[in-house]
C-alpha cells in the first residue's frame, strides 16, 4: 500500500513538472514527504520537504505562496524534530547492553546502572525511556 501511494505521488510530481504547475508540484511533494514520514523514513521525508520548500521560490510572488510555504516548513520542522528525537534515543539505546525477557536492558551510563525500556513509536522509530529505577 505504501508503494502504491509513493508511486502515485511520484507520478503526480512528474505530471505537475510537465505542465509547469509549481504549486501543484509542491503540494504533491508535500504529500510524498508525509507518506515517507508516516513510514518513519525521515531522511527521505526531510529531503522531499527541503526540495519542496526550495521549489517554492519560483512562485514567491503568487497568492498561495505564503500559505504553502508555512505548511511545507511545518512538515519539514516536524520531520527534522522527529529524526533528531530518534537519533538521540538510538544513541542512548546504544549504551544499553544485554536484554532480559521483560524488554529491559542494563545500562552502564552515569554513576550507576539503571533499567531502560524501548517503546516502539507509531512512526516506526525507537524511543528510549528510562524507568528511573536502579538495579
Amino acid at each position: 500500500r505504501w508503494d502504491a501511494s509513493t508511486q502515485a505521488f511520484l507520478a503526480g510530481i512528474e505530471y505537475w513538472q510537465e505542465v509547469g504547475d509549481i504549486e501543484g508540484m509542491v503540494n504533491t511533494m508535500d504529500g510524498l514527504g508525509l507518506t515517507y514520514a508516516d513510514q518513519g523514513m525521515w531522511k527521505q521525508a526531510i529531503e522531499v520537504f527541503r526540495d519542496a520548500k526550495a521549489s517554492l521560490a519560483a512562485i514567491a510572488d503568487q497568492p498561495g505562496y505564503t500559505h504553502l510555504l508555512q505548511i511545507v516548513a511545518k512538515h519539514l520542522d516536524d520531520a527534522e524534530s522527529a529524526a533528531r528525537d530518534i537519533c538521540a534515543a538510538e544513541r542512548n539505546a546504544a549504551q544499553c547492553i544485554g536484554n532480559d525477557r521483560s524488554g529491559y536492558g542494563i545500562s552502564k551510563r552515569g554513576a550507576g546502572s539503571h533499567r531502560c525500556r524501548f517503546v516502539l513509536r507509531a512512526t516506526g522509530g525507537r524511543q528510549h525511556r528510562e524507568s528511573g529505577g536502579h538495579l
